[in-house]
């Protein structure tokens, strides 16, 4: 193909625009996804055709309840397993149980999609996702109980989200957790573990954790999480 001097075939800001809209428009309508059983459990969330990386998959959408309106629910309600939101916030979406989306993926240690906050609250793909497979993302769950993870991954970490019992923490649980987010490359845990321990960690305790954690592997895993922006620097 020749091109004109001064030309590119570079998408202009137009084009680009309207590709973006038509990305919006099949998340939207739902026209990526459907509901199955799955193998990991009960009903999954489903590809009806290939989704590229980085594109969307479907809203987070539902309706939006305080925590304080989910905390004051009894421990048995539904709200309890499928609230998921933003902390910082203050809020939590509560899915259409009837509908089909995201409140379907099942978790996995090694997902194939995350919920990007800087993407409007989307399922997003994580990598390229071919027709057919089970759409699922980490949950990142905060827990005061173990839940068992049945995946079915090869590293999986045997444990949905992060257990603390009385807002502790077992270091063999969230070793085998960290290492198992290292080794797929999911930052959601680690981001997930210093949210909830802020503060409660030293530089002797990480190092210790890291020890557990990564073996011969600490520097390497070290030097990853400061690329990715987990840690600020070694000592934290």
């Amino acid at each position: 193909m020749v091109v004109a001097k001064g030309k590119t075939n570079k998408a202009k800001p137009w084009t680009q625009a309207r590709e973006a809209h038509h990305e919006k428009e099949l998340a939207d309508s739902k026209a990526l996804i459907r509901k199955q059983p799955s193998a990991i459990g009960g009903s999954g969330l489903f590809a009806t055709r290939a989704i590229g990386r980085g594109q969307l998959i479907c809203p987070l959408d539902g309706t939006r309840k305080t925590h304080q309106e989910v905390e004051a629910a009894p421990r048995d309600h539904w709200w309890h397993e499928y609230a998921l939101g933003s902390s910082a916030e203050g809020w939590s979406v509560i899915p259409d149980l009837d509908s089909v989306g995201w409140h379907l993926a099942n978790h996995s240690c090694n997902p194939n999609a995350i919920i990007d906050s800087k993407r409007d609250n989307y399922l997003v793909a994580r990598r390229d996702i071919a027709p057919d497979q089970e759409i699922t993302f980490d949950y990142g769950w905060e827990r005061f109980e173990p839940m068992p993870c049945h995946c079915g991954e090869e590293h999986c970490s045997g444990n949905i989200g992060l257990h603390y019992p009385g807002g502790d923490f077992d270091a063999f649980t969230v070793a085998r957790m960290m290492r198992t987010a290292y080794v797929y490359r999911n930052r959601v845990p680690f981001k997930r573990f210093f949210y909830v321990f802020k503060g409660q960690l030293d530089a002797s305790k990480l190092d210790t954790l890291f020890e557990l954690a990564f073996g011969s592997d600490k520097d390497a895993a070290v030097e990853w999480m400061l690329r990715e922006g987990i840690l600020s620097n070694p000592g934290r």
